[in-house]
């Protein structure tokens, strides 16, 4: 399996009429092992340096990045020359390692020799290569020069070391891509090419090329591209790089090349294919300040939030008019915002799209000793015609959102609540018979499944607040998230606001402004960048 898209034709008949034909591209993205092979020198070189009819010990350490396990996993050691093996035919030796579970990784040993007889000094390499069953392999060589015993004995005299015992590595940078993966088929314009390159001795270079282009070439100090962290425990310094591309409809080709402090390279090269079908945005957007029932204290702003959040989806982000559903006030019954949400979403959205909901208004706990939480009550969202007397008939459980979430094909799929659950008075929380100390649960199963994000204006047990001061009013959370979307959350020069980057500036923020009153809460997990704003 290579990670490639499934295409599906669909044809419908009826009697006396036209048939219909349509064709759908879907990604496929399922956990798959993902194998990596990196060298370190034990002892025999010095350098990168091999005395000729001396031997080396080298380990290879093979580790399975991916989710599932690598299984029947084989080894094939090869050497570009018959004098580095002498014992081994061809030059090749094999071993079986069974399985690799995931997040694992074993240790090899191998021994090589420069023989005497045949080794004349010069450039070589070794290559170790793992395959496993029905998944790529992964390969990763280590070049070293064998050198006379003259030439050896100077090298070792300068570096103060004995000839008998040292250790050294000479081996290059090792590149790991994130996103995306080899053979995928997306269906947007830009995409975030992200990963990592890691070394023993630091990451001095690195460049990403697309179609043949360059489209990023970066050094140490420029950390637009490349981000050096020390990974704790391992020896090693890790590169992190996030790319924004702008593909051709059709085959492109991504490179990166990576170099460390020694000038020794690794590349990595990637296929994607983006469909001539395009992405879209499809989003709701739902603001209630006026709520029919007399015991239900009306918000001032909610309403406003929420025609601001759908005038930036409109006029920056350049969604449609009729991609954008609005619901204010009476329009916000319980009825409506299940059918925007359950019925014309599900059937608008496709699995390339991206929908975005967003809704400013009161939410309440209920009492419910069967809650899947553990904290004994059930979360809703109160909709212009909510009667507290009867919560279950006439608000939206959020169990219903995680529902409605499941009805949604879309890869993307972000939920941006201005409200809150604690129970307490005032804010966007709704005070009801309850004492129940509640947690975030609900929201981690909200955000289950791939692709899906949830951020809301405060945690568990937090008010969600509006201030008449902050650009004329606005409720606290959607003040910041609008700054942030505009281009005030953006951390990496790219241009583009991702809804992880929105999320860091607002809980920051947020949290600042209300003296930790209020702090912002995110669950699920971007498999990709969803993005959220775009500078203009």
């Amino acid at each position: 399996y290579q990670g490639k898209g499934v295409t599906l034709n669909v044809r419908l008949d009826q009697d006396e009429f036209e048939s219909v034909k349509d064709i759908s591209v879907i990604n496929i993205s399922p956990s798959i092992p993902q194998l990596m092979v990196k060298w370190r020198v034990v002892s025999g070189m010095l350098e990168g340096r091999m005395q000729i009819g001396q031997s080396a010990h080298l380990r290879a350490t093979i580790e399975n990045m991916g989710e599932i396990p690598a299984q029947n996993v084989v080894l094939k050691l090869k050497a570009d020359a018959p004098s580095i093996f002498p014992n081994f035919p061809g030059s090749i030796q094999e071993r079986e390692l069974k399985t690799i579970p995931a997040h694992g990784k074993v240790e090899e040993d191998f021994y090589i020799l420069a023989k005497r007889r045949n080794a004349a000094s010069g450039s070589h390499f070794i290559e170790l290569l793992a395959t496993q069953d029905d998944f790529s392999s992964a390969g990763q060589k280590l070049a070293f020069k064998t050198v006379d015993d003259v030439e050896f004995e100077k090298i070792a005299a300068a570096k103060g070391s004995k000839t008998s015992a040292f250790t050294a590595s000479l081996s290059p940078p090792m590149i790991w891509i994130s996103y995306p993966n080899n053979n995928m088929i997306v269906h947007d314009d830009i995409i975030t090419l992200q990963g990592y390159a890691h070394d023993d001795k630091g990451v001095s270079r690195m460049e990403i090329r697309l179609n043949g282009a360059v489209a990023a070439d970066k050094g140490q100090r420029d950390i637009s591209v490349i981000k050096q962290e020390k990974v704790y425990g391992t020896g090693e310094n890790r590169a992190m790089f996030s790319q924004p591309l702008a593909l051709k409809t059709g085959l492109n080709t991504i490179e990166v090349t990576a170099w460390d402090t020694d000038n020794l390279e690794d590349k990595k090269t990637i296929r994607i294919n983006r469909s001539p079908t395009k992405s879209e945005i499809w989003a709701a957007v739902i603001g209630i300040n006026d709520y029919q029932n007399s015991g239900i204290p009306d918000l001032e702003y909610a309403v406003a939030d929420a025609g601001a959040v759908y005038d930036y989806l409109h006029n920056n982000m350049k969604v449609p008019q009729d991609h954008i559903f609005s619901l204010y006030n009476k329009q916000a019954g319980k009825q409506e915002v299940e059918k925007v949400l359950g019925d014309i979403l599900p059937k608008k959205a496709k699995p390339q799209d991206t929908v975005i909901i967003y809704y400013s208004g009161h939410g309440a706990p209920y009492p419910d000793p069967s809650s899947p939480d553990g904290d004994g009550v059930s979360k809703y969202l109160l909709t212009s015609d909510t009667d507290p007397e009867s919560m279950w008939a006439t608000a939206v459980e959020m169990e219903s959102i995680r529902k409605i979430f499941n009805r949604l094909s879309s890869e993307r799929v972000v939920f941006l609540a201005d409200t809150c659950y604690s129970g307490a008075s005032g804010g966007k929380s709704f005070a009801l018979s309850t004492r129940a100390v509640m947690n975030n649960g609900f929201l981690e199963r909200l955000a289950e499944g791939r692709g899906k994000v949830i951020i809301t204006a405060s945690g568990a047990g937090e008010l969600a607040t509006e201030d008449p001061d902050l650009g004329g009013g606005h409720g606290v959370f959607t003040y910041y998230l609008l700054e942030g979307l505009k281009g005030a959350a953006e951390t990496d020069g790219d241009g583009l606001i991702t809804a992880g980057e929105v999320y860091q500036y607002v809980y920051r923020k947020v949290s600042k402004f209300t003296d930790n009153r209020q702090r912002p809460f995110k669950s699920g997990t971007e498999e990709r960048p969803i993005i959220l704003g775009v500078i203009k």
